[in-house]
C-alpha cells in the first residue's frame, strides 16, 4: 500500500519517543498564529524569529526564550503556534528526573543527543521552575542538570537550529545564569 505523509509522521513520532524512552513528546502543532487571539506584540516578535529561522538568518534567532505568566494564559498554545509558524520540530520535555543517582543526567543527555541529531528543533520545557529545581537533598543533581543545559545553550553551533523555550509562572525560581541575556 502507498505510504502517505500521515503514516510517515506517525512513525517518526513513535521512533523519536521510543528512542528517548518516553522522556520527550513530539508535538505536531494543529494551529498557528491565525488561531491566537490578541497578543499582537508577542505574535509580531515571534514572527520575526520565525522568519529568521525560515530564511536561515541564524544570528537573528535567540538561543532560548522564556514565556512567563500565570497558569491558563495560553503559554503552551502560543508556543505550539510558534512551532507551526517557524517549521521547527516541536519536542516537549516530559518528566526526565529520576530517583537514582546519575539517571536524571543520563536522561538529559539522551534528550540533548536527540535534539542534536534532529537539527531544527523547538525544545519546550513547561513549568521550568519545577522541572529544573530539585529538592534540598538531591545530591547536586539540579545543579548538574542546569550546568549541562547552560553548556548546551552556550554552544553557538545550535544558534538558529535549536530554540529552547521555557515556560514558567515563577521566573524568580529559575537559575540566575539561565535568565541572562544571550541564553534567554
Amino acid at each position: 500500500s502507498p505510504i502517505d505523509f500521515a503514516t510517515v509522521a506517525e512513525r517518526k513520532k513513535a521512533i523519536i519517543e521510543q528512542e528517548c524512552h518516553g522522556l520527550v513528546e513530539l508535538v505536531a502543532p494543529r494551529h498557528d498564529f491565525s488561531h491566537v487571539g490578541g497578543m499582537e506584540r508577542v505574535k509580531h516578535d515571534l514572527l520575526k524569529v520565525s522568519d529568521a529561522v525560515k530564511k536561515g538568518h541564524r544570528h537573528r534567532v535567540p538561543m532560548g526564550m522564556i514565556f512567563v505568566g500565570p497558569m491558563g494564559t495560553g503559554k503552551t498554545f502560543v508556543a505550539e503556534a510558534f512551532a507551526a509558524e517557524s517549521g521547527l520540530t516541536c519536542l516537549k520535555f516530559k518528566n526526565f528526573r529520576e530517583k537514582w543517582v546519575g539517571s536524571t543526567e543520563s536522561n538529559l543527555e539522551k534528550i540533548l543527543d536527540l535534539v542534536d541529531a534532529l537539527g531544527y528543533v523547538l525544545l519546550i520545557l513547561d513549568e521550568a521552575d519545577r522541572s529544573l529545581s530539585g529538592s534540598e537533598g538531591d545530591s547536586g543533581t539540579s545543579s548538574r542538570v542546569i550546568a549541562r543545559l547552560k553548556e548546551f545553550m552556550s554552544d553557538t553551533s545550535h544558534r538558529g537550529k535549536v530554540v529552547i523555550l521555557m515556560m514558567t509562572n515563577r521566573p524568580d525560581k529559575l537559575d540566575t545564569d539561565l535568565k541572562r541575556p544571550g541564553r534567554f
